[in-house]
């Protein structure tokens, strides 16, 4: 026999109905939970599943030690959902000794690689191959996001933040801001703005304030203590030789709406205070600074034409990728170290992010890219 020896990515199908045991432990929970409902076996106990010929099983994980550790060696599969036999979309791992009697055709030896070096070189890539009078216009972009579209991903969820934390640290950072810049309460700003402004400006300010109780008030009522809601989905995707984590921006979670509003109300009453009790000084800092609302795709300012991005308040030096309508981004892997979403020391900005897989497995920013690694 010719040896082969499958990688992440390897994608096989099987050629008959085929009988495997699988254990009520690890990353078999999750997968034997939704299949199994209620009836569940009891833990580290086995069970027996008969998967159809045709399935196809994509390997999604090699795990090989030498040693203690070798009592482990096991692939884990990524498999669809087939109804008729009762299985859900999901993945589970199976001992290398099962495996080695699986009677399979290959489908794809080994993923795809991008020709391109990593994301960067991707980039530059098309921009030299693209018409210079459409490099502008956000043709590049198009074109490179198109192109990663291509690539399968290697693990894919929910990027998301503690929104309960979030929402009191805002509340002491604008008490902080009060106190560094000697201000009032923005309930006397707005009594102040109520009595020097004409009728019509009374009435936004009259808005916001009725903004804010509003948000405070859903705010404190709804939320618990770890209110983790979603941010983006996200995606790992291999481009050339590098790793890179492609964002997509998902319909806004009602909370992080609220959340967003009172950031928004409250910023508009201090910034109208200033300009009428403090017109000839410049305030440095705005609400806005550190918080959730600044690492949101729509506050990111466009550079050149290659898509390069930063953050408006220099939170993440290194630029991202991010399509004209800022709907989605890629982060290189030389961004990891520094971006907040997936650095791991947040120096005093503080955020509580969480990378939850289709799985459901629960990651922190340092797990998911040690997975990565």
């Amino acid at each position: 026999m010719k040896l082969f020896v499958p990688v992440v990515g390897s994608k096989l199908k099987l050629l008959n109905n085929t009988d495997v045991t699988l254990k009520y432990a690890g990353q078999n929970t999750r997968f034997i939970e939704k299949m199994m409902g209620d009836e569940l076996p009891l833990k580290n106990k086995t069970i027996t599943l008969t998967l159809p010929a045709g399935m196809l099983l994509v390997v999604d994980r090699v795990y090989i030690r030498q040693g203690n550790g070798a009592d482990f060696n096991s692939l884990t599969f990524k498999v669809d959902a087939c109804e008729k036999s009762g299985i859900p979309k999901g993945r589970f791992f199976l001992s290398v000794d099962e495996v080695n009697t699986l009677d399979v055709d290959i489908v794809t030896a080994k993923p795809e690689k991008h020709s391109a070096k990593n994301a960067r070189s991707l980039m530059e890539c098309i921009f030299d191959n693209t018409p210079v009078i459409e490099r502008s216009n956000g043709r590049v972009l198009q074109l490179f996001f198109d192109e990663v579209a291509k690539v399968q991903p290697m693990v894919s969820g929910q990027l998301m933040c503690n929104l309960k934390f979030e929402y009191e640290r805002f509340l002491d950072d604008v008490e902080k801001h009060r106190k560094k810049n000697d201000l009032p309460s923005i309930q006397a700003m707005s009594e102040t703005l109520c009595e020097k402004l004409c009728a019509e400006d009374r009435e936004k300010v009259v808005y916001w304030c009725k903004q804010i109780n509003n948000a405070r008030t859903f705010l404190d009522g709804t939320l618990s203590d770890k209110e983790y809601v979603t941010l983006y989905s996200f995606s790992v995707k291999q481009i050339g030789e590098e790793p890179a984590i492609i964002l997509r921006k998902p319909s806004l979670n009602p909370d992080l709406q609220t959340f967003f509003t009172l950031i928004a109300m409250m910023d508009s009453v201090v910034g109208a205070w200033c300009k009428v009790e403090r017109p000839n000084v410049m305030m440095v800092d705005t609400l806005y600074r550190k918080t959730l609302k600044s690492l949101m795709l729509d506050r990111f300012s466009e550079t050149d034409s290659f898509g390069y991005c930063f953050y408006k308040n220099n939170h993440t030096p290194r630029s991202l990728i991010v399509n004209k309508d800022k709907s989605q981004a890629c982060l290189p892997m030389d961004v990891f170290g520094e971006n907040l979403f997936t650095r791991t020391k947040n120096a005093g900005l503080g955020h509580d992010f969480i990378y939850q897989t289709d799985e459901g497995t629960m990651l922190t920013p340092a797990q998911l890219r040690k997975i990565i690694k």
